[in-house]
């Protein structure tokens, strides 16, 4: 096999063919990454991960912002919930969605929760969110 010189020396610097084996993260790690990639494959799904991260809420509310049947939603819910994003947590005749704190460190810097929000003191009126930061908006 013939590998271009300024890849081989970057591979041989990793410390070979070796040393990127050893540095792969191990099947468990890799396996419940692809779970939780699979469980976002869908933009229902993502979605419904971005609303919980913004503001935690019941069913109903999901189900008409995103306007679906409560089965559809119910097999969203559950995938979610199985890949470890989201909870439900009941209270009284509700169940109240919200991230896991799995969800709230991979995409808690994606979106704004005003809630949760100073208003932008100290950072120049900007939320911090990653839609407000690249587009300026405030």
């Amino acid at each position: 096999m013939i590998i271009p010189d300024p890849i081989k020396d970057d591979i041989s610097a990793s410390g070979g063919i070796e040393g990127i084996v050893k540095n792969l993260p191990d099947e468990t790690i890799i396996a419940q990454q692809c779970h939780i990639h699979h469980a976002l494959s869908m933009p229902v799904r993502m979605t419904i991960l971005y609303m919980v991260l913004i503001q935690p809420m019941c069913v109903c509310i999901i189900r008409d912002i995103l306007n679906i049947s409560d089965s559809k939603l119910s097999y969203h819910l559950s995938k979610l919930g199985e890949a470890g994003l989201i909870k439900g947590k009941r209270q009284g005749s509700w169940i109240i969605y919200y991230p896991t704190e799995l969800a709230r460190d991979l995409y808690s810097n994606e979106v704004c929760n005003p809630a949760a929000d100073d208003g932008g003191e100290g950072r120049g009126g900007m939320c911090g969110c990653r839609v407000h930061t690249r587009t300026g908006l405030s």
